[in-house]
């Protein structure tokens, strides 16, 4: 069950802007748009392979599959602070009509950061209701509806393999639910850590299209001295040009 509420507040809109690349309309509104990509585009294999083809010209990258593995950094980076992060740290979550859902690029940075435009002026809570059953219906459509077949019309279109793609999601999910929260908000800390087990542990493989979590399987891996996940396999950013690196936490780091 969920409440439908007005919005988030103007104070947590830029707390999310300040942090994590949200798109602040009060800041943004009046900047250029160098690109506006809907992430309705991203449904089609078509809309994919045009927003690749874009991207592996703007990032003057030498290899496509690394494009792809940019892109999906990129979108799984805004899906865990543009949904995710607000529904635990809030309790606040965007309706997610994929129409109202951009990435809005305001600056010519070559590495290609842009905002997030999220559904923030209709949101909902979980109220008086079960809020487990409220983060399960969420999770299950970011997952289900969203994310997987984004992933899926990306592996079509570049030949990234699909276990690359969740562990690009999963290295923000445990960044922020183990590492950063404390740095954005003093608040909600119990139902941060709550919302952290549930997506990695008790969250069915349903939900991802998968037989089982694909969250659960990479937080076996061994940590930095800092907290920071070593990868299970290669995000292949490396290939992208002459300019590029090996992650701090590649498991092929030479």
């Amino acid at each position: 069950m969920r409440v439908l509420i007005k919005a988030f507040t103007q104070e947590e809109v830029q707390l999310l802007d300040d942090h994590f690349r949200y798109y602040n309309p009060e800041a943004y509104s009046h900047w250029a748009h160098y690109e506006v990509i809907p992430f309705s585009k991203l449904e089609t294999k078509e809309g994919v392979k045009e927003v690749l083809d874009h991207l592996h010209s703007f990032l003057q990258s030498e290899d496509y599959v690394a494009t792809a593995s940019i892109l999906t950094k990129r979108f799984a980076y805004y899906i865990v602070t543009g949904i995710l992060v607000p529904m635990s740290a809030f309790d606040k979550a965007p309706v997610l009509d994929k129409k109202q859902l951009q990435l809005i690029r305001v600056d010519e940075d070559k590495n290609w950061f842009p905002k997030f435009k999220g559904n923030h002026e209709s949101v909902t809570s979980p109220g008086q209701h079960s809020r487990e059953d409220w983060v399960h219906d969420i999770a299950e459509e970011i997952f289900s509806t969203i994310v997987r077949p984004v992933f899926a019309n990306v592996q079509q279109v570049s030949k990234l393999p699909m276990k690359t793609m969740w562990e690009n999601l999963a290295i923000y999910i445990f960044w922020f639910y183990e590492l950063f929260y404390p740095e954005f908000t003093s608040e909600n800390h119990q139902h941060i850590q709550q919302d952290f087990h549930y997506l990695v542990q008790s969250l069915e493989g349903e939900a991802f299209g998968e037989k089982r979590n694909p969250l659960s399987y990479f937080q076996q891996q061994d940590c930095l001295k800092n907290g920071t996940r070593m990868r299970k396999f290669c995000c292949m950013t490396y290939k992208l040009n002459e300019q590029s690196n090996y992650c701090r936490t590649c498991p092929n780091l030479p």
